[in-house]
């Protein structure tokens, strides 16, 4: 899809600029994390992502009525969002409750 010149003037170029710059920093430091980090902390983090651009969404909403540009979240979205929130949790809890018990499973067994 090619992007019109015209259409991009001023606050376009400025916004486009942003989002390059944001992508070679996230990048980075997506790297940086995996150096220090295991993987599955890692992407467990970046699973959270877009739970935090929904929350900032829905609080310039809260803010600025006017904004009307927001997504209306189901019964069935919210519900996948809570399983993404406790998937993500588990992955950061459970190797510390390995490490704090080594001899013995989750299980209980």
């Amino acid at each position: 899809m090619a992007v019109c010149r015209a259409c991009l003037a001023g606050f376009g170029y400025g916004g486009s600029a942003f989002c390059c710059l944001n992508t070679l920093l996230a990048y980075g430091s997506f790297a940086e994390a995996l150096a220090h980090w295991h993987a599955s902390k890692v992407g467990a983090v970046l699973a959270l992502a877009p739970l935090f651009t929904i929350a900032v969404l829905k609080t310039m909403v809260f803010f600025n009525p006017e904004y009307e540009n927001t997504d209306w979240l189901n019964y069935l979205s919210v519900f996948a969002v809570l399983i993404l929130v406790v998937g993500s949790v588990l992955v950061a809890l459970v190797p510390l409750l390995r490490d704090r018990n080594p001899g013995q499973s989750l299980s209980g067994s």
